[in-house]
């Protein structure tokens, strides 16, 4: 039997949960620019990671922006088209980052 190569996850700070938790219940930051509101699951920023690791760059996505394609492209099956229609990552998460300080400082 072949030992398992994949190391174990370090466990998330109480900072990090409070910022996915605050992430998604802002809902998918896509809909909120097309106005409307959308629950959201957590999209990791991979840029400057390895695949195998997870960022604490992270953006709130509905499952049609993030992976089903429900309208239109998703990230993962369209990456440039997508960020042409949408932003980039970089863009987006900067966006997210001013409307959790706007959340907290109110």
């Amino acid at each position: 039997m072949r030992a398992s190569t994949t190391l174990p996850m370090k466990a998330k700070s109480r900072k990090q949960r409070e910022l996915e938790t605050a992430t998604a219940a802002m809902g998918c930051i896509v809909c909120h620019n097309e106005g409307v509101n959308s629950p959201a699951e957590l999209h990791h920023l991979r840029s400057g990671v390895g695949m195998g690791q997870r960022s604490n760059r992270i953006i709130g996505l509905c499952p049609a922006h993030h992976r089903t394609a429900g309208r239109g492209v998703s990230f993962h099956s369209g990456k440039m088209t997508w960020q042409r229609n949408h932003g980039t990552e970089e863009e987006l998460w900067a966006q997210t980052q001013e409307l959790l300080r706007a959340q907290t400082s109110a």
